[in-house]
């Protein structure tokens, strides 16, 4: 099965750095749409392909949980608007 980009990327960026995803402590990822916490948080290694809905479920994407992803907010707390945050 071919990788996303993005769990590509993360695997040379992770090798470079000499980490793995069980080091990082919290995360910004682009979530433009309501999926796409859920889709990065599966390809930066958090936990299994299939499994990031269960991930976010789980309460571990929160704030004081295992992996908080964008405790900011994100760009839907934003409004992304257009050409701003791209």
């Amino acid at each position: 099965m071919a990788q996303h980009i993005t769990a590509n990327a993360a695997k040379l960026a992770y090798e470079r750095a000499g980490v793995a995803p069980q080091d990082i402590s919290m995360a910004e990822v682009h979530d433009a749409t309501a999926i796409g916490e859920i889709v990065q948080s599966e390809n930066l290694g958090f936990c299994e392909f299939g499994a990031g809905g269960a991930l976010a479920e789980s309460g571990a994407t929160t704030l004081g949980g295992r992996i908080p992803i964008n405790t900011s907010g994100g760009l839907e707390s934003k409004g992304h608007p257009i050409g701003a945050t791209g």
